[in-house]
C-alpha cells in the first residue's frame, strides 16, 4: 500500500480523495508538478516548488505550505513507501468551492501521491523515441496556461493518445502561428551542426525544469543556445533531437514522422547532455 498527502495528512492513496465539488475536479482548476525520485531523493526539489508557487499565484492559489515544510512532506512521503526510484505528483487546488469571489487569493489544499519504479528503460534511451508532429491539436501561445502546470489536460492527453495508436513515442505540438511549441509532455531541442536551439517561451510552451537544466548545461559546455520560433520544416535536415522533461531528463530522438534523424542513432551533443543531465 502506498502512503500520500492530503491537508497535513499522511493517508493511504486509495482513501486520498477530494469533494466532487471542488474547482480543481469541476473545472480543472489547478496545478501540478511531477517530480523524479532517485536514489532516494527527489530531484531539483526547489526548482519544483517554486515553478509550483508561481503556477499557483497566476491562478490566484496561496500555497499553504514553505519550501523547508515541502521538502520535509516529500522525504517523510519516500520514508513511509520506501521509495527509492520512482516519481512524486503534488497537485494544488483552491480550498474555496466558489471562485468567483473578486480579488479573492483563494487558500490551496496540498495533495500528493508516489509511484514507484523506473519509467524510463536504458533501451529507449539507446534507441531514442520516435516523435510525430500534432495536427489535430494546436497549442495557443496567447493563452496563460500555455506557460503554468495546469490541471487543464485534455489537449495533452488527447494528443497522447493520437500519437501512441500511430506507434509514436511522444508528440509534437505547434502552436496556433504554425510554429513548433513543445511536445504533450516534454520540450524539444534541436541542434543544427553550431548552435542548439529550442522554442521559445513565446511559442507557447511550459518552460520546463530539465529544458533549463539543459540550457545551463550546454552552455558550460560552449555550446551556443538559442530560444527559437521555427517552422516544423526545420527538423527536416537536422542531425540531432532530443526531448527533457523532469522525469526523463534527456532522452534522444531517431525518428519525426518517416524521417530518420542524423544516422538514426544519439548524436554526440545529445549523449553527452544525457551524462550530464540524467546524471543529476
Amino acid at each position: 500500500m502506498l502512503y500520500g498527502y492530503l491537508d497535513g495528512r499522511f493517508i493511504s492513496q486509495e482513501d486520498l480523495l477530494i469533494e466532487q465539488a471542488n474547482p480543481g475536479f469541476q473545472y480543472g482548476y489547478g496545478v501540478f508538478e511531477t517530480i523524479k525520485v532517485s536514489a532516494g531523493q527527489p530531484i531539483w526539489v526547489a526548482e519544483h516548488f517554486q515553478r509550483l508557487k508561481q503556477s499557483a499565484e497566476k491562478l490566484d492559489i496561496g500555497l499553504p505550505v514553505t519550501r523547508q515544510e515541502f521538502s520535509a512532506i516529500l522525504s517523510e512521503l519516500l520514508c513511509q513507501n520506501d521509495i527509492t526510484e520512482g516519481s512524486i505528483k503534488v497537485i494544488v487546488v483552491p480550498a474555496e468551492r466558489d471562485l468567483m469571489q473578486g480579488d479573492a487569493f483563494f487558500r490551496g489544499r496540498v495533495i500528493i501521491t508516489c509511484k514507484k519504479g523506473k519509467q524510463y528503460t536504458e533501451d529507449m534511451y539507446s534507441n531514442g523515441f520516435r516523435v510525430k508532429i500534432i495536427t489535430s491539436v494546436r497549442r495557443n501561445e496567447k493563452s496563460i496556461l500555455s506557460n503554468i502546470k495546469s490541471l487543464n489536460f485534455t489537449d495533452n492527453m488527447l494528443a497522447k493518445r493520437e500519437v501512441r495508436k500511430a506507434g509514436f513515442d511522444e508528440g509534437i505540438f505547434l502552436n496556433t502561428a504554425g510554429y513548433l511549441a513543445e511536445g504533450t509532455v516534454s520540450n524539444i531541442f534541436w541542434y543544427d551542426g553550431c548552435c542548439l536551439k529550442t522554442p521559445a517561451v513565446s511559442a507557447g510552451i511550459l518552460p520546463g525544469i530539465a529544458r533549463s537544466k539543459v540550457i545551463q548545461a550546454a552552455r558550460s559546455m560552449n555550446i551556443p543556445v538559442r530560444e527559437v520560433l521555427a517552422e516544423p520544416s526545420e527538423l527536416n535536415t537536422i542531425g540531432e533531437v532530443f526531448l527533457t522533461n523532469s522525469l526523463v531528463g534527456v532522452m534522444p530522438v531517431t525518428t519525426i514522422g518517416n524521417t530518420i534523424v542524423g544516422n538514426g542513432m544519439p548524436g554526440e551533443i545529445t549523449w553527452n547532455l544525457v551524462k550530464c543531465i540524467n546524471g543529476s
